[in-house]
């Protein structure tokens, strides 16, 4: 399995989506901020980034711009969540700046294995715990 790099606020704790993605086999990178991502990303290539949309310095959907002007939508997948925006315009604003997905918070741990097996790829015996 490879690399997610989870870029999460601190409003919410983080730990069930890191578990489960965790225990489905993947290596979760965390930071809580657009910048520490950002010099994550031109050191590594992770297999996905999951961004919430509150962040230390940024937005979500700010951070998901600016890395697709380094990293095409079909070299690095995202996927934004939020649990405060929920309508569908964050979900297309999401899209706009460039994710795959967007998810509402909180997500079952199952849907979001599968929503990150589906976007890298790895879908054959991923399994949330």
């Amino acid at each position: 399995m490879q690399d997610i790099l989870f870029v999460h606020d601190h409003q919410s704790s983080p730990g069930l989506r890191r578990t489960a993605l965790e225990r489905a086999g993947w290596r979760v990178r965390s930071t809580s901020s657009a910048l520490e991502c950002l010099a994550w990303l031109r050191q590594s290539k992770p297999a996905l980034v999951l961004l919430d949309v509150f962040l230390e310095g940024s937005t979500g959907f700010d951070l998901c711009r600016r890395i697709r002007d380094h990293h095409p939508k079909d070299s690095l997948p995202i996927v934004l969540g939020c649990h405060i925006y929920q309508d569908p315009e964050h979900a297309e604003e999401a899209l706009r700046a460039g994710a795959q997905r967007y998810l509402a918070l909180p997500v079952e741990p199952e849907d979001l294995v599968a929503t990150v097996a589906e976007l890298t790829g790895e879908g054959q015996g991923v399994q949330a715990a």
